[in-house]
């Protein structure tokens, strides 16, 4: 399959096991099944841990997933599957897109090769356009952002665009309801100097006008959306790691506060 940057990418048809339908969602960023979120985490030697969160702020033992991911440029999670169950989508150095869909329980199922010629985004995301679905957020070289939501019943890529201007960036992530004004779509945006900037989804499909929302902390060199990650204010959360490799999280009402230590070692969240 090949993409362009508004074009429609085909597919070939998708085994039957990644295609199953239900009524049970897990958790967003759940991988285990037990109802908190969790944190992926690639090491140096390109292995893939898993960090199970405890539903207070804090992690349970690591897992291992499996070795062989140095050659991802990315790796986003989300509802990509509709089957209820949080999946993996990665890209690789040539661009190809893969599919890892999840069993709800901590393992995957094969990979399945859905795109190639993703390398020519600048970033590439998990979109949360709703509660219960993911679409794929990239930003083409131009600076407009993409939101690719895979039809597993069509095994087609239909973008739709988001917004242009997201050029300044040094990277965009989506919040899902950051604003709580019951429209999903946020995306947070960071700029050169460390600064965050909310772009509010609006009913009608738009952003309204970009505030800060940049917390009084560190200058953070990784920035991920864990969801709500303490479980107990509803909230949807960042996490930040500094150059220490300390991990710290923050929501639309709360301040930075650490939750954990020593992740230097990790090259991609």
């Amino acid at each position: 399959m090949t993409t362009g940057l508004a074009g429609t990418a085909q597919a070939a048809p998708l085994p039957a096991t990644v295609q199953a339908a239900s009524t049970r969602f897990d958790y967003p960023r759940d991988f285990d099944g037990d109802g908190n979120p969790d944190v992926l985490a690639r090491d140096s030697s390109g292995t893939l841990w898993l960090y199970p969160g405890n539903g207070y702020g804090g992690f349970l033992a690591r897992k291992r997933i499996s070795g062989g991911w140095s050659h991802m440029t990315a790796i986003i999670t989300g509802y990509f599957t509709r089957s209820g169950h949080n999946d993996i989508v990665a890209r690789g150095y040539d661009g190809n897109l893969w599919l890892y869909a999840g069993n709800g329980n901590g393992t995957f199922k094969p990979r399945v090769k859905i795109g190639s010629g993703w390398n020519t985004f600048t970033t590439i995301q998990n979109y949360i356009g709703t509660p219960t679905s993911s679409g794929i957020l990239v930003r083409d070289k131009c600076g407009v952002l993409w939101n690719y939501l895979f039809n597993t019943a069509t095994r087609h890529f239909s973008p739709r665009r988001v917004a242009g201007g997201f050029g300044q960036y040094t990277k965009v992530l989506s919040v899902g309801d950051w604003s709580n004004d019951g429209n999903y779509g946020d995306v947070v945006a960071i700029d050169k100097s460390g600064k965050f900037w909310l772009y509010a989804h609006d009913p009608y499909g738009t952003f309204y006008p970009r505030r800060q929302i940049s917390p009084t902390g560190p200058s953070y060199t990784a920035v991920i959306s864990p969801v709500d990650w303490d479980g107990k204010d509803g909230e949807p959360d960042l996490m930040g790691r500094d150059s220490r490799g300390v991990l710290y999280v923050f929501s639309p009402t709360t301040a930075p506060h650490r939750v954990s230590h020593g992740w230097n070692g990790f090259t991609l969240f």
